[in-house]
């Protein structure tokens, strides 16, 4: 089974593809590393047509989807104690509980992170391993601990008291350092930080 990965990085190069002998060869699967404007030019269309693969699995810059739920889910947590020190991270803004996929058309589907492709038996696109987030679990699994909510209570009277000092003006700045670092990333301790109150 041949694998062929092909780099189109304009359509400045879809001549000498067009011109080239991959045509001439039958491919299990064909990468294409492209801009989204190549799928969607009608020549590169026809001549992917023209090719006897059995996939296309087309890279473009349009496919976002999360590669490591930890980040998602520690984000997720640290935002929920506080959204104003904790933003959620700019994939959070689009997100669905559950991942849409885009459509495959002419034997063309759009790779994501963790998609496989099996070489035997040939079944086509697998994307079974994908990452789907879940943000209410990662709320729910913080309420299950007593101990967090009753912490987290008290933190949050006493920080609803220090916002009310500070819109009076009688207080002077506090500066806060967020966390450790951590050695091991993606781990509950990388969020560090300066907090001026």
């Amino acid at each position: 089974y041949v694998q062929q990965v092909l780099d189109c990085p304009s359509l400045n190069y879809l001549d000498s593809i067009i011109k080239s002998d991959l045509n001439s060869h039958s491919y299990h699967t064909i990468v294409h590393l492209a801009p989204h404007s190549t799928l969607n030019n009608e020549t590169y269309r026809s001549w992917m047509k023209s090719i006897k693969t059995t996939h296309h699995l087309f890279l473009d810059e349009t496919q976002k989807n999360v590669h490591i739920e930890a980040i998602y889910r520690y984000q997720t947590q640290l935002n929920y104690i506080d959204d104003g020190i904790f933003p959620l991270l700019s994939y959070h803004n689009s997100l669905k509980e559950e991942l849409k996929l885009p459509e495959s058309v002419d034997n063309i589907t759009y790779g994501l992170t963790s998609t496989r492709i099996p070489i035997r038996p040939i079944l086509g696109p697998d994307n079974s391993k994908l990452v789907v987030l879940q943000p209410q679990n990662y709320i729910d699994t913080l309420l299950e601990n007593e101990e967090f909510k009753q912490t987290f209570t008290a933190a949050k009277q006493q920080l609803q008291a220090m916002h009310e000092i500070a819109k009076t003006g009688h207080s002077y700045p506090e500066i806060i350092f967020l966390g450790t670092g951590s050695a091991c990333p993606s781990k509950p301790r990388n969020t560090s930080g300066i907090l001026i109150h």
